[in-house]
């Protein structure tokens, strides 16, 4: 039950991450462009079309990127790393 609360505590914060940088925190409007959905301090990384659960509807996935710059770092044998957090909107 504690490792399942763990996990319940890490998504329920990240959710709340995700919804304190939304550029429309609450609107009842449909979006005219899916790009609108993008929480602020991101950006899009790739976006995909697919079927994804064979209802007959085009489904779109945005895999986004954080855009804060302290966490790019240079590592001595491996370059440039980027530790930016990364996400799925479906």
């Amino acid at each position: 039950m504690v490792r399942n609360q763990k996990k319940s505590d890490f998504i329920n914060k990240s959710s709340k991450y995700l919804i304190d940088y939304s550029p429309n925190k609450v609107s009842s409007s449909v979006h005219k462009n899916i790009t609108d959905l993008i929480p602020l301090k991101f950006k899009l990384f790739e976006k995909k079309y697919d079927d994804l659960n064979k209802d007959g509807l085009q489904d779109c996935v945005l895999i986004v990127e954080g855009t804060d710059k302290n966490k790019v770092v240079d590592v001595e044998f491996r370059r440039i790393l980027d530790r930016n957090r990364r996400g799925i909107i479906v």
